[in-house]
């Protein structure tokens, strides 16, 4: 009770010992910080097409699921017209969605106030049965190809709008066309040669866009590239969570070109 103080050698062992608990501390901060998620909130993704998602997308969106457990990705198959609309109108940050080159020139108009950033590109081609008499042919055109029933499959029947303004106005052709929303009826009618299908086949993909095992894939003859891509409005700087899903689809894109 009158008090005490310590030796020479109690001062040394209290800050021997101040100092080592700070390294502990330390240690456990940086820990806490390398471990805890970067990324937290809800992420909207729109994609006018899901097909595209499924080799891509789909692991994509599992992979960041583990990795940042804390950031909600909720990926919606919308039209490209409600994907437009939404990214220009400020409802949504980023939508992905196809555009279409024919000889060099776009065939669709991009609204002056978006942004388009492609990702990576495909080919359009013929999916047909191997039973089908086009089957013996490598190329074929456009026009040759609407000479034959047609079908696609999509669970929603409007993303096929596209399409039909492509082969109607851009190529002033007629053809005879149906979309399936259950992809049982659409496999069946592709492999029993009912129906030929307009298919996308991305150079970072086995396999066309919707392949039907006992088909033959035929390459269009005409001056036709796709390309995948978002889009964005002018003057906007994305946020934090779309940056890196952005940057993370650009990552797996760069290692599936190099596989």
């Amino acid at each position: 009770f009158k008090g005490i103080s310590l030796t020479d050698d109690g001062e040394w062992l209290v800050k021997e010992a101040s100092h080592f608990l700070n390294k502990i501390e330390s240690r456990k901060q940086l820990y806490l910080a390398k471990s805890s998620p970067a990324h937290s909130g809800l992420l909207e993704i729109d994609i006018n097409y899901a097909g595209i998602s499924n080799n891509i997308f789909a692991p994509l969106i599992c992979d960041l699921n583990q990795q940042e457990p804390e950031l909600k990705i909720i990926l919606q198959e919308k039209s490209k017209e409600t994907i437009l609309d939404s990214v220009k109108n400020g409802t949504s940050e980023i939508g992905f969605v196809f555009r279409t080159q024919l000889n060099g020139v776009y065939v669709d108009n991009l609204d002056e106030d978006l942004l388009f950033e492609s990702l990576f590109t495909g080919d359009l081609i013929l999916n047909v049965a191997e039973s089908s008499d086009l089957a013996k042919f490598n190329s074929i055109t456009v026009k040759k190809a609407a000479q034959y029933p047609l079908c696609g499959y999509n669970s929603q029947p409007n993303a096929f709008d596209s399409l039909t303004y492509f082969i109607t106005e851009v190529f002033n052709l007629s053809f005879q066309y149906e979309c399936e929303t259950n992809f049982s009826i659409y496999k069946e009618k592709l492999s029993r040669g009912i129906a030929n299908s307009f298919s996308i086949f991305f150079s970072i993909e086995k396999f066309p866009i919707n392949y039907v095992e006992g088909t033959k894939a035929i390459h269009i003859r005409d001056d036709i590239k796709i390309y995948s891509g978002f889009v964005k409005k002018k003057d906007t700087v994305l946020s934090e969570n779309a940056l890196f899903f952005v940057q993370s689809l650009k990552n797996l894109i760069a290692k599936l070109n190099k596989e």
